[in-house]
């Protein structure tokens, strides 16, 4: 396939897409707030922990006959980057116990009819972005080891890590049930669903597929906006040349994913018919690597054009290029070609 051919290839996934949006009902989030409505009071924490326990049982995962990446299980409304989802309610139930200085209040007020500002809080609920790298290395099998052996100093702090690991295996549990979903939709995709993001990725698929479910989910699971989706080519990068090595990857199949990848945001959001267009989501390209020279890769070029060739106003592309560019010859610049 050639990249050219990316918009009409996508079409039905298109199509599937928005009808779904078009016709969500927001069912599995009202599910959650009245069993956690019923809920014994608890410390913040623990509540915080059966909340996540609470939205993985009550989620309703969806399989998508054309992506994998979507998981849409219910719990947020589509035109939610996260902060109006079910994981808002312990923040909803517990907002009057912040104490806000009214002067200070009066003067945000201020500042937002003036268009100088959008929230009234004291902390953005979007804008947020996770250790993707971190989650690359090590799983979230990894990260809740890493909890579990971790020592801590007093009763808080054992309180929150015990919040991470169930918080983390709630995550788990809903991945499986994904991964459930899919397996009369495409079982090749079920199967890889039951590794990650459990385990590290060992593919190029594996890691987008690990990108994607940390950020819906967590998204969902936090009830804050996870708009950022790192820095998308050098997340992927090793794993697209590892593949392309091997000959488990072609340009046109990694084209093909990462158009399936990118054509979320636009349709859950319907920019096209939605009056703000404007989704928060961005994804930054190029820059430099750990050794600080200019990265540009292979994936970088593919990334950009299936943006171009889908039509997408959404993720943003923020493109970084280093100030050395103009000292590099050809044959020291990385994948000139």
């Amino acid at each position: 396939m050639m990249l050219s051919q990316l918009n009409e290839t996508l079409a039905p996934l298109r199509e599937e897409l928005t009808a779904h949006y078009a016709a969500f009902d927001g069912a599995a989030e009202a599910a959650v707030r009245a069993r956690m409505d019923a809920e014994p009071a608890l410390p913040a924490l623990a509540m915080k922990a059966r909340l996540h326990e609470v939205m993985a049982e009550e989620a309703m995962p969806v399989a998508f006959h054309g992506t994998p990446f979507a998981f849409e299980c219910g719990l947020r409304s589509p035109k939610s980057w996260g902060m109006e989802s079910a994981g808002t309610w312990l923040r909803d139930t517990r907002y009057g116990l912040f104490v806000e200085d009214a002067d200070a209040a009066a003067r945000l007020k201020e500042h937002f009819d003036a268009g100088l500002g959008h929230y009234y809080h004291y902390v953005d609920f979007d804008h947020y972005n996770i250790g993707y790298d971190t989650v690359l290395e090590r799983g979230l099998l990894g990260l809740i080891a890493d909890a579990e052996v971790a020592q801590p100093a007093d009763d808080d702090a054992y309180a929150f890590l015990d919040a991470v690991v169930r918080g983390l295996r709630a995550v788990l549990r809903l991945v499986e049930r994904f991964a459930d979903s899919y397996e009369a939709v495409n079982p090749a995709w079920a199967a890889a669903l039951h590794r990650v993001p459990a385990n590290p990725p060992a593919t190029f698929f594996e890691a987008l597929l690990t990108l994607s479910a940390v950020r819906e989910i967590f998204a969902s699971f936090e009830g804050v906006g996870i708009s950022i989706l790192g820095c998308l080519d050098r997340h992927l990068a090793p794993y697209y040349d590892a593949d392309i090595a091997v000959g488990r990857l072609t340009e046109a199949e990694a084209a093909e994913l990462i158009g399936r990848y990118l054509l979320l945001t636009d349709c859950r959001f319907d920019v096209r018919h939605f009056a703000w267009a404007e989704t928060s989501t961005t994804m930054t390209l190029g820059g430099c690597d750990d050794d600080g020279r200019p990265f540009y890769h292979p994936l970088t070029r593919i990334i950009l054009r299936a943006h171009r060739d889908l039509g997408l106003l959404n993720p943003k592309p923020q493109c970084r290029i280093s100030d050395s560019i103009g000292t590099l010859s050809a044959s020291t610049w990385p994948y000139s070609q």
